[in-house]
């Protein structure tokens, strides 16, 4: 793990900080690895969408970039894109209430297409995200035999 995470912080540090406004002169990084999974399909009765709120990773820890690497995308789910917007408009929109959500959609935001194998990575202290309506395309059915 230790490997895949270098090599992805050497390809994706550059783009995040090509100026080296922020990155440290001596290359020490404090770095947080997370696995996050989102199942659709499965409960009683079963998740059958699932849309992100508009949010900042760790806002407390003041976290400066996210780099997300996805593993596994299953195709039988529609969307789950990820949506942008500069976060200076955090300033004047309140998040988790419809017509707020409203409102910052039809601000210049930007979508970004994820897919199997794809390397999203982002100025967290820049950009606010949220990962955009995932929905479940082939419901199987299901039978009990006796």
């Amino acid at each position: 793990v230790r490997d895949a995470v270098e090599q992805m912080l050497t390809a994706a540090l550059p783009e995040l900080d090509p100026q080296r406004e922020w990155l440290p002169e001596d290359g020490a990084l404090q770095v947080v690895v997370k696995v996050q999974r989102i199942q659709l399909g499965a409960g009683d009765p079963p998740a059958l969408n699932y849309s992100g709120l508009w949010h900042v990773d760790g806002s407390a820890e003041k976290v400066k970039a996210v780099i997300l690497y996805y593993t596994k995308v299953d195709p039988r789910l529609e969307g789950g894109d990820l949506a942008f917007m500069a976060r200076e408009l955090n300033a004047d929109v309140t998040f988790g209430h419809h017509g707020d959500m409203e409102k910052a959609l039809n601000h210049s935001s930007m979508t970004v297409p994820v897919r199997e194998g794809s390397v999203v990575c982002f100025r967290n202290d820049l950009l606010i995200h949220r990962v955009r309506e995932i929905s479940v395309c082939e419901v199987r059915a299901q039978a009990r035999a006796f």
